[in-house]
């Protein structure tokens, strides 16, 4: 089942490197999500921060 979900992530980093600001080609970009930081604002949907969520 696949549904649409509209939140938040409460909890992110992103950084953003490069050598060069005229040459974007080296650039690096890194960008770390807290999943456990989700947030729908709907608290019937306390099923997306529990371990059972991500579990295969």
């Amino acid at each position: 089942m696949i549904s649409k979900i509209y939140g938040v992530f409460e909890s992110y980093d992103a950084e953003i490197v490069f050598p060069d600001i005229e040459q974007m080609a080296g650039a690096n970009i890194l960008f770390t999500i807290a999943v456990a930081s989700v947030s729908t604002k709907n608290f019937g949907l306390y099923v997306l921060v529990s371990p059972l969520f991500f579990r295969r």
